[in-house]
């Protein structure tokens, strides 16, 4: 097996941007560190896989078909079923948002790089990052590692009249549970070069959102800027580290039952941020001595398959739609500065209205030796997961979520009946039927494998 690693800054260039999330809408152009994209290429026998994981909040469909053309321009014998883009969810970078679903809030551009410019950046420096994995094919070795170490914690908290809702009150007389359990391990690949053993690179599952910082200023690639910057330190600038977001629907990286009443401080900002990097750079270092599974072979196994999936649009409800018009009729008469949230949801309301009744998305299967790999092009409720994994009960499962394209959040139809953000119709493109289609469709994908 053929593997190599490269990778390129994506730092924005030129101007402010828009961040990814929240309300107010934050505008910026400081730089609190290097935001890159990290490619990793395999090849064995006739199947390549192009793998590239990026600091950012999504990876848009646009942006998605624009990496692919300019991959056509430089690899001759490039197919675009190879390709594979994920984003780790950091929140303090790009928003790129003018895709058929996901829109950015109805703000003034003026003071930001043109939305068309900021994807060329980014397609830019993807587009070096797997020109210098090409570059550094080897024939490779595999190893397999998994660290229990806890990263992603349930955020949607449930209280005694049944509802849900992120960051709440926990302390409330109200407060009956988290939702769900808190996030898996993390589970890790190490290449070596056959030539001479030397660490070619490494490919880390993390299920957890890089969003720690996620309320800052400034763009920041959040906790994986630490892992990277140990990692460094420990096996040297060559060594890249592609780091993917398993999945985390209802996860982030903040605590809310805090084990120690939360004398230790808070677990937001930069210091939660280099915190958490530190805690998985120190989990890679560790299980790269001992490893699970090693796979040495002359030809190691490799197999992918990509393909689309016509998710089901989630449609509004009667009354939504009453409250998209009243609200639209209402701003006729009120000329006043508009709730940007409000708008968004009344805008998306009209919008699931007049669209048909599936999307297209692609989504990846892929194997590597007796591992098995799966994306997902939305925010996935771990659930989801877990239902597709437990049918592999002799196979380690990397479920890999925000490839590709971005539908918004997949939750779960309990999730939806408590309410809450990442339930809500502007927070999805599928409903949770979408979602059990998505496990047979995969399960049945991976099976092929």
């Amino acid at each position: 097996m053929k593997v190599g690693f490269g990778s390129a800054s994506i730092t924005p260039k030129g101007g402010k941007i828009i961040i990814a999330g929240g309300i107010p809408v934050r505008f910026t152009d400081v730089v609190h560190d290097d935001v890159r994209a990290v490619a990793m290429v395999i090849e064995q026998d006739d199947t390549r896989t192009i793998w590239v994981g990026c600091d950012m909040c999504h990876p848009t469909k646009k942006l998605t078909d624009t990496v692919i053309d300019s991959l056509k321009k430089h690899i001759a014998d490039f197919n675009a079923d190879e390709f594979i883009m994920t984003a780790t969810h950091t929140t303090a970078y790009f928003y790129l948002t003018d895709d058929e679903f996901l829109n950015s809030f109805d703000v003034d551009l003026t003071p930001v790089i043109p939305l068309e410019e900021s994807r060329n950046q980014v397609c830019e420096g993807i587009t070096k990052a797997v020109l210098e994995a090409l570059s550094n094919m080897d024939d490779c070795s595999v190893e397999f590692a998994a660290s229990d170490i806890i990263t992603g914690l349930c955020r949607r908290v449930v209280y005694k009249d049944g509802s849900a809702e992120i960051y709440r009150d926990v302390h409330s007389d109200e407060f009956l549970r988290m939702e769900y359990p808190d996030g898996t391990g993390v589970q890790l690949l190490y290449f070596y070069n056959k030539r001479n053993r030397q660490l070619a690179g490494i490919f880390a599952a993390v299920p957890c959102p890089a969003q720690a910082d996620e309320t800052s200023v400034y763009i920041t690639a959040d906790y994986w800027a630490t892992v990277r910057e140990r990692i460094a330190e420990e096996f040297g600038s060559n060594v890249n580290v592609l780091g993917v977001c398993r999945a985390a629907g209802e996860l982030s990286p903040h605590r809310f039952i805090k084990i120690d009443a939360g004398i230790s401080g808070g677990g937001w900002g930069c210091a939660a941020a280099q915190k958490l990097g530190l805690h998985i750079a120190d989990a890679i270092i560790k299980e790269k001595n001992r490893p699970i599974c090693v796979f040495d072979s002359e030809n190691i196994p490799h197999s992918r398959i990509t393909t689309e999936i016509s998710f089901p649009i989630r449609k509004p409800s009667e009354d939504e739609i009453q409250m998209a018009n009243q609200y639209f009729e209402n701003s006729k008469e009120n000329t006043g500065e508009c709730n940007l949230q409000e708008k968004a949801a009344a805008t998306h309301i009209l919008k699931v209205i007049n669209a048909g009744d599936f999307y297209k998305s692609r989504v990846s299967v892929m194997k590597i030796a007796d591992l098995l790999f799966f994306t997902c092009p939305a925010e996935l409720y771990t659930e989801y997961a877990k239902r597709i994994s437990t049918r592999f009960p002799d196979n380690p499962v990397f479920d890999i979520q925000l490839a590709n394209d971005s539908l918004g959040y997949l939750p779960t139809k309990e999730a939806i009946e408590r309410g809450g953000y990442s339930t809500k119709l502007i927070s999805t493109v599928t409903p949770p039927e979408g979602g059990d289609l998505f496990v047979d469709e995969t399960v049945n994908l991976l099976k092929q494998l």
